[in-house]
């Protein structure tokens, strides 16, 4: 578990049901709303400061970065249209 100073307090848990995105967990005094380390390495003991990771935010980063890269290509798909008419009509004026 995660304090309110970022230190790791390690606890038992027994892990419930888990449906890929959510993983219901249970232990003595773990409590609804508490923060867990997920996945930690061997660095990871009791009493360690560590640095929080928000996944929704980072996930709603690269949503917010691949609609910004799809706009772009969508864009540069247009460009690439507009060139493609404009050369073929350079290359009609040229054969005359």
């Amino acid at each position: 578990m995660i304090d309110k100073n970022n230190k790791v307090t390690e606890k038992e848990v027994l892990v419930g049901m888990n449906n890929g995105e959510k993983i219901e967990i249970s232990g003595e005094n773990i409590k609804e709303g508490m923060e867990i380390v997920v996945n930690p390495n061997d660095k990871i003991k009791n009493n360690v400061i560590v640095k929080r990771i928000d996944y929704k935010e980072i996930k709603e980063n690269r949503e917010r970065e691949l609609e910004k890269l799809q706009r772009e290509n969508e864009q540069k798909k247009k460009d690439i249209e507009k060139n493609e008419a404009e050369i073929i009509r350079l290359k009609r004026n040229e054969k005359k």
